[in-house]
């Protein structure tokens, strides 16, 4: 995008823009800790599948995928996110005691899912 101001460039300019055809209100997430209770630390796996407005699965290079998860006292889980390069994204953690909060976001904007809960049991 070409920008000036009284007929000069803006400094910077042009600017790329960058669109996506990724829709995160149609972004899913799966896997068995959505479902049920899993065991306390154990090793878990969601699958995070990226959409388009036609509810396609769709790849794009760069998506951000950002999430985060809160154990029971607020405190941060960590996550690997990994890209699989096919529309889709592998979420790993380990939750914590109780019920963790997870939260995704596609593109800087929450997906459907988010926020969900993962339970837990010793």
């Amino acid at each position: 995008v070409d920008v000036k101001v009284d007929g000069k460039a803006v400094e910077g300019s042009p600017f790329g823009v960058k669109a996506s055809n990724i829709e995160p209100k149609k972004c899913t997430l799966e896997g068995e800790s959505l479902d049920g209770l899993v065991k306390e630390d154990k090793p878990t796996t969601l699958v995070l599948t990226t959409k388009d407005k036609n509810n396609m699965k769709i790849y794009e290079p760069d998506t951000k995928v950002e999430v985060t998860v809160e154990d029971s006292n607020g405190d941060e889980v960590p996550v690997e996110v990994k890209d699989n390069f096919n529309g889709t994204f592998d979420l790993s953690l380990k939750p914590k005691a109780g019920i963790n909060k997870l939260e995704v976001k596609v593109a800087g904007k929450p997906i459907k899912q988010s926020p969900a809960k993962i339970k837990t049991e010793n």
